[in-house]
């Protein structure tokens, strides 16, 4: 009932009659999702959210949209979304379990880092004390097992975990005292600092890390079917990805309404992520190591499970 009614609030312009479908000028009308959440992880995707006439030159006009996971995974299986930019684990536990996906591109690493309230400096010192996540297996959750791992404490027993739902709530739980530390990315917005917030652990350079904060460009098998379309919406990324990058004026404004901050944390997040905004090629060897690490913390059972069946390399490679 919650994906049906999810799947109900997807933009009408996006139907699947219409999705990748051509205008009368020749231009693929495409449709974008992504998940939306309180950083400046998509500053390239904001700009394209913002003017996707830009992308014309390249044969795609895309419709980009701020949606839920799960109502964008209800978008690919219905044909209103084309598609979707997501956390590579959440992609790769899809797709183990049968979702008809495939990753086609990446973006850099996320530098995250493990936030604890007043008075606790350590990550010892979160020893049966609370970490909230927005859900089990998400990003967060998986760098608090590895923070934690590194002191010889264990998620879930030495130190509580409480899941929230969504990363905005995580945020809303540690400002009401509900919980000690959290994950994430910097820098923090000022009702986090202004609660305590500072940072004790980063995953910075952590090669394992690394591969799971990257997120993909999933597309869907109907998409990817569409060779010349599927390789616009990469060059469209691309060329915003490189704007964002080049003209912080564009994109800092973007940030602070999308993301709903002032300008000035807009503009600190911006220098913080803006190493994550252009695409790279997502390969086996990166999706082999995040397969390793959501198994070894009981995230999820990947037997019999290969990556490089629900992954393409072949587009972004051409992509200048």
């Amino acid at each position: 009932m919650v994906v049906a009614a999810a799947a109900a609030l997807l933009p009408t312009a996006c139907s699947s009659s219409e999705s990748s479908e051509a205008d009368a000028s020749g231009i693929a009308k495409v449709n974008i999702a992504y998940a939306p959440g309180p950083t400046a992880s998509w500053g390239g995707l904001y700009l394209v959210q913002s003017d996707p006439e830009m992308c014309e030159e390249y044969g795609v006009r895309p419709t980009v949209t701020g949606l839920a996971l799960p109502a964008a995974t209800a978008g690919l299986s219905s044909g209103n979304i084309d598609y979707v930019v997501e956390g590579s684990s959440g992609f790769l536990v899809a797709a183990n379990n049968g979702s008809p996906t495939v990753a086609i591109a990446s973006y850099g690493s996320l530098p995250l880092e493990l936030y604890a309230a007043e008075g606790i400096d350590s990550l010892a010192d979160l020893k049966g004390k609370t970490i909230v996540a927005s859900a089990q297996g998400s990003l967060p959750d998986v760098v608090a097992h590895v923070a934690f791992d590194s002191v010889g404490l264990e998620l879930g027993s030495d130190v509580k975990t409480v899941y929230s739902g969504t990363a905005a709530a995580a945020m809303s739980l540690f400002v009401a005292g509900k919980a000690d530390a959290f994950v994430y990315l910097p820098p923090v917005p000022a009702d986090l600092t202004e609660a305590g917030a500072h940072s004790i652990y980063s995953a910075s350079g952590i090669a394992e890390i690394d591969s799971l904060s990257r997120s993909v460009v999933v597309a869907s098998d109907r998409a990817l079917g569409k060779t010349d379309v599927t390789t616009g919406v990469l060059k469209c990324l691309q060329a915003a990805g490189e704007m964002a990058l080049s003209d912080s004026s564009k994109t800092v404004p973007l940030i602070a309404k999308y993301v709903s901050i002032d300008e000035e944390s807009a503009q600190g997040q911006y220098d913080s992520l803006k190493s994550s905004y252009t695409l790279r090629p997502y390969t086996v060897d990166d999706a082999t190591a995040v397969v390793d690490l959501l198994q070894k913390y009981g995230v999820a059972d990947f037997e019999d499970f290969t990556p490089d069946k629900v992954i393409n390399d072949d587009l972004i490679k051409g992509v200048g």
